[in-house]
């Protein structure tokens, strides 16, 4: 493992968004954006998403050189505290 790499940067990942949620959810999506380095957006209009690219505590570690795995990311309905699903691992 690469010990010099500051530990947030063994945390990298992505997740989408659809348009429709950002609009309607602000304060969940200042939320999941105030957890998240965001380093990459990609629109994709046809699907009516964006796709996040960044670092999180929320992502698990991965090696250097590891594809970035994606992930669902929402708040727990029973305590309200945001969770990051791996989805392709």
């Amino acid at each position: 493992m690469d010990n010099k790499r500051p530990a947030i940067l063994k945390r990298s990942g992505y997740f989408q968004v659809d348009i429709d949620f950002i609009r309607s959810h602000i304060v969940t999506m200042q939320l999941i954006m105030s957890k998240v380095i965001i380093v990459d957006a990609r629109a994709n209009l046809a699907d009516n998403r964006i796709t996040y690219y960044g670092y999180s505590h929320l992502f698990d570690e991965i090696e250097k050189g590891e594809q970035s795995p994606g992930y669902s990311i929402g708040t727990n309905q029973t305590n309200g505290k945001l969770e990051a699903e791996r989805i392709d691992a």
